[in-house]
């Protein structure tokens, strides 16, 4: 199966699991039992698996983070954070909504809207990002091994504006 359908069927079940948590919160509600603390759990847990899934398996398993470099996977880390804080205002909003009284519940929302917006700038930094390059050719612990059978090497180069002229040299078995 390729990396589109994987992707396909995480947006399916991730769609689904976003449409039985609000189900679930609208009957509870209409029941009159979003007061309780079952209800209150339950929707947490149920909110910490979709994140866990929409930012963290659902790439892993797709091979987004194939290949990626150490800065890119911060940046998908500091992704997945404002996300999850994203996720958790909103839930501090639901589960507080019913208190008419205390508007202090809608500064939450207004927090999870703005890293709602800071996700999707993320996103698109993420994306744009370079991934790490491939070489597997040298090792981190093992020198560069250079064969050439001259002693030193001139190399000529000419800057942009071709107006001053550079000469590096590269020695052999020379020390500083």
């Amino acid at each position: 199966m390729g990396n589109k359908q994987k992707e396909k069927i995480f947006d399916i079940v991730i769609l689904a699991m976003f449409v039985v948590a609000g189900i679930y919160v609208v009957v509870q509600t209409i029941l009159k039992n979003n007061e309780e603390l079952s209800f209150k759990l339950t929707l947490g847990v149920w909110i910490l698996a979709v994140v866990i899934v929409m930012d963290f398996v659902e790439p892993l398993l797709t091979g987004k983070f194939d290949n990626v470099s150490r800065s890119k996977a911060l940046l998908h880390c500091g992704f997945g954070f404002c996300s999850a804080a994203a996720w958790v205002c909103l839930y501090v909003f639901i589960i507080n909504v019913r208190c008419v009284k205390e508007p202090v519940h809608y500064i939450f929302l207004g927090v999870s809207a703005l890293l709602f917006f800071g996700r999707f700038v993320l996103k698109g930094i993420i994306e744009e990002f370079p991934d790490a390059p491939i070489d597997n050719s040298v090792k981190a612990d093992e020198g560069i091994e250079v064969n050439i059978d001259e002693e030193d090497i001139e190399i000529n180069t000419l800057s942009l504006d071709d107006e001053a002229e550079l000469t590096v040299k590269v020695f052999k078995n020379r020390s500083k």
